[in-house]
C-alpha cells in the first residue's frame, strides 16, 4: 500500500509541471495516430490443430484425427491469447464412430476361423 501511495504522490506532482494546453495537444496528436495504426499493433492469426476425441493433438494424416482452426490474437510484443470456441453448433461436428459395429468381427474372420 505505502509503494501505491508514493506512486500516486509522485504522479499528482508531476502532473502540475506541464501546463494544461501542452497536455492537451500531445493527446489530440498522439490518439489519433495510434487509433490509426491500430492493425500494425493488434492481429488475428489461425492456428491449425489436428486433435482426436481426447483433445490429443495428432499428426495430420492420423484417421482419428478432427482439423480444427483456432483464432490466436497477437501484439507487437509479442504477447499471443488463443480464442476458444464457446458453443460449437451440432452440425458441425463430425460424425460419432460406431464403436459396437467396429468391434464385431467381420463375417469373412468366421470362414478363416479367427472369430467366435
Amino acid at each position: 500500500m505505502k509503494l501505491f501511495q508514493s506512486t500516486f504522490r509522485r504522479g499528482q506532482e508531476t502532473r502540475g509541471h506541464y501546463p494544461e494546453p501542452l497536455i492537451e495537444a500531445a493527446i489530440e496528436r498522439g490518439v489519433p495516430s495510434v487509433l490509426e495504426t491500430a492493425e500494425r499493433g493488434l492481429w488475428v492469426e489461425d492456428v491449425g490443430l489436428d486433435l482426436d476425441s481426447m483433445n490429443i493433438q495428432r499428426d495430420p494424416g492420423d484417421p482419428s484425427a478432427r482439423h480444427m482452426v483456432l483464432q490466436e490474437l497477437r501484439n507487437t510484443r509479442g504477447q499471443r491469447a488463443v480464442m476458444l470456441p464457446l458453443g460449437i453448433a451440432p452440425g458441425e461436428l463430425p460424425e460419432r464412430e460406431d464403436c459396437v459395429a467396429a468391434a464385431r468381427p467381420h463375417p469373412s474372420s468366421r470362414r478363416l476361423g479367427l472369430g467366435s
